[in-house]
């Protein structure tokens, strides 16, 4: 829209038309104090937004179209919503707007909005969603979007999206998808993907005094060692080397992730820089799991090195829990 001062005006403008319209609302158990109620949230609606917390006057404007009715609030709405770059929103309460105000906006007002609109179009795509359950409630970015099966595929901003599906059984496990503007992406949940549980894992042991102790065998305590010897350094530092890397490489594809999430909401942007940025966080997250096997492989050698260097050593499992007890 324009600079803030300009919204702000046009929403003093509407507070004195609000307050003539409401009269018109439906009725209610109490028409002036459901008035009276309305002007109060709108009039905080426009100070929260003059004091830029948008979250604030979000919930007032919401509140008093709630009390009051008007198509005028919608306009307030999409504001609110186009300043917190929630383009899908904003393309929903603006076509409200032009709906339930047709032939009752100002001409200016009518161009301002419809430019809008052309714009946050290319700042949104589609999600459709099939689900194979019955009476699942979907869920973008943990927010309801409807319930299954939807009539038409869902309109979102542009960027990495979170879908799940709630149904009496349980939640499913998200699914995160990548919106580019103007394109459908699809989603499906099978039934088998709703209500899932994870059992814990448990031990039983036969009794309180229990025991299972495994020793080393003589030969292999004799052959003693005076300390790690030099495979085991070797294999400690190359450890230590492959886990410093992977937390390196972690924090590249979180730094590079956040600048691709940046690029998606920022306008205009080609797609030709969203590929490449793409293919630099992939590229990281690769390298990352791959340093991250490596070092659990080199951990696992690092222990047998240095656990062969021990004099004698003993595991025993009890309903203590497992000990592990080695001499020099």
């Amino acid at each position: 829209m324009n600079a803030t001062c300009t919204q702000f005006v046009r929403c003093l403008v509407l507070l004195s038309i609000l307050a003539s319209s409401t009269a018109r609302a439906e009725p209610a158990s109490n028409p002036t104090d459901a008035s009276d109620k309305a002007r109060g949230c709108f009039q905080r609606g426009l100070e929260l937004f003059d004091e830029r917390d948008l979250d604030g006057a979000m919930v007032e404007f919401r509140r008093a179209y709630e009390l009051a009715q008007s198509y005028r609030i919608l306009f307030n709405l999409g504001q609110v919503a186009a300043e917190k770059h929630d383009y899908a929103a904003a393309l929903e309460f603006f076509g409200r707007y032009l709906k339930d105000g047709a032939g009752r906006i100002p001409e200016e007002r009518l161009r301002t909005v419809e430019e809008e609109m052309t714009k946050f179009r290319q700042r949104v795509g589609q999600i459709e969603v099939t689900v194979a359950a019955r009476d699942a409630e979907v869920l973008v970015d943990d927010e309801s979007a409807g319930w299954a099966p939807l009539a038409a595929p869902l309109t979102v901003n542009v960027g990495r999206r979170r879908v799940t599906i709630r149904t009496k059984e349980g939640v499913s496990d998200p699914k995160s998808v990548d919106v580019p503007s103007g394109e459908r992406v699809q989603v499906e949940f099978k039934q088998s993907s709703v209500g899932r549980t994870k059992r814990p894992l448990s031990v039983a042991l036969a009794s309180p005094t229990s025991q299972v102790e495994l020793k080393t065998s003589p030969a292999t305590r004799a052959r003693r060692s005076d300390g790690m010897g030099t495979g085991a350094w070797v294999a400690w530092t190359a450890t230590g080397l492959c886990a410093a890397g992977a937390v390196a490489s972690g924090l590249l594809a979180y730094r590079w992730e956040q600048n691709l999430r940046d690029q998606r909401d920022s306008y205009p942007v080609t797609q030709e820089a969203l590929a490449n940025q793409q293919s630099k966080v992939r590229t990281a997250g690769w390298v990352t799991d791959g340093l991250m096997a490596g070092t659990a492989v080199f951990a696992a050698i690092s222990l047998t090195l240095t656990f062969r260097g021990s004099h004698d050593k003993s595991v025993s499992l009890s309903s203590r829990g497992l000990t592990l007890r080695q001499t020099f």
